[in-house]
């Protein structure tokens, strides 16, 4: 399995928060320090499965690459089992961009959680 990272509002090379760069050492992680992408129609084509972390960030998405609509996901949606956007924001981590330390910690929770779910579906379906 191969993964790629960018965002919708992503300023290109940006170096990562220090917020994020701190929690990420609390889960014994390292970021890449190759800085921020932006999410491209390339990108797009390149994915099997596109996974945002709100149904906002589906909706700008959807306007980069339009013909890859189907494969776009809330994180938290897909590892639950709801497939395409969702009709609500119910499944949106947010952002905690521009915010402290436990917004930082509890995105990082969320996210934890969602990929630990994400990663019993996906063995599932291997």
């Amino acid at each position: 399995m191969k993964t790629k990272s960018a965002g919708t509002f992503a300023c290109e090379d940006a170096e990562p928060t220090q917020e994020a760069v701190r929690t990420m050492e609390e889960y014994g992680l390292e970021i890449d320090s190759r800085g921020a992408r932006q999410f491209t129609p390339e990108l797009a084509q390149w994915a099997d499965i596109i996974l945002a972390m709100s149904k906002e960030q589906i909706e700008h998405m959807e306007v980069i690459a339009p013909e890859d609509t189907q494969k776009m996901h809330t994180v938290l949606g897909y590892a639950q089992g709801v497939e395409g956007e969702p009709v609500d924001n119910s499944y949106d981590i947010m952002d905690p961009f521009d915010e402290g330390m436990d917004e930082y910690r509890e995105c990082a929770r969320q996210l934890s959680e969602a990929i630990a779910l994400l990663v019993k579906r996906l063995e599932g379906e291997i």
